[in-house]
C-alpha cells in the first residue's frame, strides 16, 4: 500500500509556528474523509458553475474580504435582496446580524459563501460574491472554493475590486495586523497590484451605530455620521502608510521590500479625494440598529445610496489572462501535495494493471495460434503499434492525456479487457485538472518513467516477436530443397529412438537460422512452449512422407513437402505396390511439391494428381500428364442421363 510522509513548515512565510509530520496514507480515515469531502463539493461546485454560465455581463464588480467581513451581506444589500432581515445577536446586547435564511451566515462568526455567487446588478454589471480568503472550515473547502472561483474569474472581462475590511480593524490601535494581513492575501491575489491600484475601494463593514458627546457638555450626544466614519478610516491609512514607510528605511527582505512598497502605493491611491475634499475611494457598509426588515432602516437607506455611488463612479479594468492568482494556506497546500501523491500512485497502479492485461493479451496470442506465420505477422503489428504508442506518451502532458491515448490504443487494438476503466476510474482522477491549477505536477508527471510498464510490455512482445521471426526463418531454412533432399540424415542427428538431441536441435536451428544469438535458443531450452515449438518444426519437416498403394492400384504420397525424385523409381512402386499395377498416383503436400526429375515410363498411361500450395521445379523437368483415355462420350444424343458427361461446349 502506497505511504508517504510529507513534511511542512507551516506560516513559513512568517519563520514561525510547528512543523508537521502529516502521514499521508490512502486508508487513512482522515484523508478518505477529505477525499469523500472534496469529492462532493467539487460535484457542486460544477454544479454551481453550469448554474451561473450565463450571468456573466461586460462588467464584473468582484467583492474580496476575509471570511466573515460581510461580503454576501453587501452584495445581498446592494442588490435589493427583499428577505433581508436584522436579527439581534443576543438581548440587551444592542448587536445586529443579517440574515436571510439562505445565503448569509445565521450567526456573528459563520460564513456561508463557498463558492462565487454571480447577481446582476443591471444589464452590464454584476456583483461576484466571492469566498473568502483561506476559508478555514477545511483545507478541501478553501482548495474547492479557489478551484471554482478560478473557473469564474476567468470568465470576466472587466473588473474592478471592492475590498471589504471589518471596521474594528481599520481604527488605530486596534488588531493593527489585521488590515495588513489582509493585504497581504490581496497582494497575493493580484499579480500586478499596481496594476489594479486605481480600480479598488475600500469598504469598512460592520460599522455600529454610535454616539459621542459634545466637547462642551457630556449630556449632549451626537450621532457619528457616514463621513466621520470614513475620515476615521482615511486617518488610518494614512499611518498605516507612513508606518509602513518607516519599515522601508530597516534592513528587511526583498520580498517585504516589495510587498510594502506596492502597498504604499495602494494605500496613497485609496486616500483619493474629489475637489470638495471628500473621499471617493472609501466608505462604510452600517450594521443595522433594530430588528425587522433592512428597507424600514432610514440610516440604511442612505448608507445604501452612497455605497453604490462610490462603486459605479469606480472605474473598471480590462482583465488579463494571468491578472490573478489563487494562493492557499500551508495546510490546504500540504493537503493538496497529499492529494497529488495519492493520485500519482493511484495512476501507477493502473498503468501496472493495465501494462499486466496487456502481457495476458500477448500470452494468449502465443498460446493460441493457427499457423507460426499468422502469429508472427500478428505480433509484427502489435509491436509497431505499441512503439508508436510509447513514443506518443512521451509527449503526453497530463494525466488525462496519458491514459486517453492508452485507451484509444486497447479500443484501436481490440484487446479484450475486463475490466470497464470507465467505471472504475478512482475518485482522485476527478481532481486531476484541479491540482494542475495550484500545484506544479510536472515533479510527479514524467511521461518517460510512467511508460516504464509498457516499455517493458514492448520488451516482451519484441522477445515474442523475434523468437517467431527465427522460427519462421527455421521453418523456411528446413523447407528448401536441399534439406528436404537429406530430411533422413538430418531428422537423424536431432531425434533418435524417441529422443530429442538437444545439441543437435540446437545445431540444426542456429545453423539454419544464421544465428549468433545462443542466449536465445538456451532460453527457450528452459521455456516449455519454445522448447515444444522448436522440436516441432523439425518433427515435421524433416518426417518421412506417409507412401500408400491400395488394391486399385491408386499409389498416395502425403507429407509436409514432397520429392518427386522420392517416389519416381521402379524400386519405390514395387516395395509399395508389390505386383499391382500402378493406375494412379496422387501427390499430396501440405506445403510444397518439388518436381525434381522427369517422370518415368512406368508412369506413362497413369493418371497423376497433384495437390499442394506451391510447386517447385527444380531445374527443367518433363511430366508426362497423359493418363488412360476417359470413356467416349456420344455426339448423336442431346441429353444424357444426369451424372453422365454431357456433349462438350464450343470454344
Amino acid at each position: 500500500m502506497y505511504k508517504s510522509y510529507i513534511n511542512i513548515k507551516l506560516l513559513e512565510k512568517e519563520g514561525k509556528g510547528p512543523k508537521h509530520n502529516w502521514d499521508c496514507q490512502a486508508e487513512s480515515d482522515f484523508i478518505q474523509k477529505q477525499i469523500a469531502l472534496t469529492s462532493k463539493l467539487l460535484t457542486d461546485g460544477e454544479k454551481a458553475i453550469q448554474k451561473q454560465k450565463d450571468l456573466l455581463a461586460d462588467e464584473t464588480v468582484l467583492v474580496l474580504g476575509k471570511a466573515g467581513s460581510g461580503k454576501t451581506s453587501l452584495v445581498q444589500f446592494l442588490t435589493q435582496n427583499p428577505k433581508l432581515q436584522s436579527k439581534i445577536v443576543e438581548a440587551g446586547t444592542g448587536d445586529y446580524i443579517i440574515e436571510d435564511g439562505e445565503k448569509i451566515g445565521t450567526s456573528a462568526t459563520e460564513s456561508f459563501t463557498l463558492y462565487p455567487e454571480l447577481i446582476n446588478y443591471n444589464t452590464s454589471i454584476s456583483f461576484c460574491d466571492s469566498p473568502g480568503f483561506h476559508d478555514s472550515r477545511s483545507s478541501a473547502h478553501e482548495i474547492v472554493s479557489m478551484d471554482v472561483m478560478k473557473s469564474t474569474i476567468s470568465r470576466f472581462k472587466r473588473v474592478k475590486i471592492v475590498l471589504l475590511e471589518n471596521y474594528s480593524s481599520l481604527q488605530y490601535g486596534l488588531y493593527k495586523d489585521n488590515f495588513i494581513d489582509t493585504l497581504h492575501h490581496l497582494h497575493d491575489f493580484l499579480n500586478d497590484i499596481d496594476r489594479y491600484k486605481d480600480n479598488i475601494v475600500l469598504i469598512a463593514t460592520k460599522v455600529p451605530r454610535t454616539f459621542i458627546a459634545t466637547e462642551d457638555t457630556a449630556d449632549v450626544v451626537t450621532e457619528v455620521t457616514d463621513e466621520m466614519h470614513i475620515e476615521s478610516v482615511m486617518k488610518y491609512l494614512n499611518l498605516t502608510e507612513s508606518s509602513i514607510a518607516e519599515k522601508l528605511d530597516q534592513d528587511i527582505e526583498e520580498s517585504k521590500n516589495d510587498f510594502y512598497q506596492k502597498v504604499i502605493k495602494l494605500l496613497q491611491s485609496l486616500q483619493a479625494r474629489d475637489e470638495n475634499g471628500k473621499a471617493t475611494r472609501v466608505n462604510v457598509f452600517r450594521r443595522p440598529y433594530k430588528s425587522g426588515p433592512l428597507t424600514n432602516m432610514a440610516l440604511l437607506k442612505k448608507n445604501k445610496e452612497s455605497l453604490t455611488k462610490t462603486i459605479m463612479h469606480l472605474d473598471s479594468v480590462e482583465v488579463l489572462k494571468n491578472d490573478f492568482d489563487f494562493t492557499l494556506s500551508n495546510e490546504a497546500k500540504m493537503y493538496l501535495e497529499c492529494l497529488l501523491k495519492l493520485t500519482s500512485d493511484n495512476y501507477k497502479n493502473k498503468i501496472n494493471e493495465v501494462s499486466f492485461k496487456l502481457n495476458e493479451f500477448v500470452d494468449r496470442k502465443v498460446q493460441n495460434y493457427t499457423s507460426f506465420f499468422q502469429v508472427l505477422s500478428e505480433l509484427e503489428l502489435l509491436h509497431d503499434a505499441l512503439k508508436k504508442l510509447s513514443e506518443n506518451l512521451d509527449e503526453t502532458r497530463d494525466y488525462n492525456e496519458f491514459f486517453g491515448k492508452i485507451y484509444g490504443f486497447i479500443t484501436d487494438q481490440k484487446i479484450p479487457l475486463p475490466i470497464n476503466y470507465n467505471e472504475r476510474i478512482h475518485v482522485l482522477e476527478k481532481y486531476e485538472e484541479m491540482l494542475s491549477k495550484f500545484v506544479n505536477t510536472s515533479t510527479v508527471f514524467i511521461p518517460s518513467s510512467w511508460t516504464h510498464p509498457i516499455r517493458q510490455v514492448i520488451r516482451s512482445t519484441k522477445d515474442e516477436l523475434q523468437w517467431y521471426r527465427a522460427l519462421n526463418k527455421f521453418i523456411s531454412g528446413l523447407s528448401n530443397y536441399e534439406r528436404q533432399k537429406n530430411k533422413t540424415e538430418i531428422y537423424s542427428t536431432v531425434f533418435r529412438e524417441g529422443t530429442t538431441l538437444s545439441n543437435g536441435l540446437m545445431t540444426l536451428f542456429m545453423e539454419v537460422t544464421e544465428s549468433t544469438d545462443l542466449k536465445q535458443f538456451i532460453d527457450a531450452l528452459s521455456n516449455p512452449r519454445k522448447l515444444s515449438e522448436v522440436e516441432a518444426i523439425p518433427k515435421t519437416l524433416l518426417m518421412q512422407n506417409n507412401v500408400t498403394c491400395d488394391v486399385d492400384g491408386k499409389l498416395i504420397v502425403k507429407g509436409f513437402h514432397v520429392i518427386l525424385s522420392e517416389i519416381n523409381s521402379d524400386q519405390l512402386i514395387q516395395s509399395h505396390c508389390s505386383n499391382i499395377t500402378v493406375k494412379e498416383i496422387s501427390l499430396q503436400a501440405v506445403d510444397t511439391i518439388f518436381l525434381d526429375e522427369d517422370t518415368i515410363d512406368n508412369f506413362k498411361g497413369v493418371s497423376m494428381f497433384i495437390a499442394a500450395p506451391k510447386w517447385e521445379v527444380i531445374g527443367q523437368r518433363r511430366i508426362v500428364l497423359s493418363g488412360q483415355p476417359g470413356s467416349e462420350i456420344s455426339e448423336d444424343k442431346l441429353y444424357v442421363d444426369n451424372g453422365k458427361d454431357g456433349r462438350p461446349g464450343l470454344p
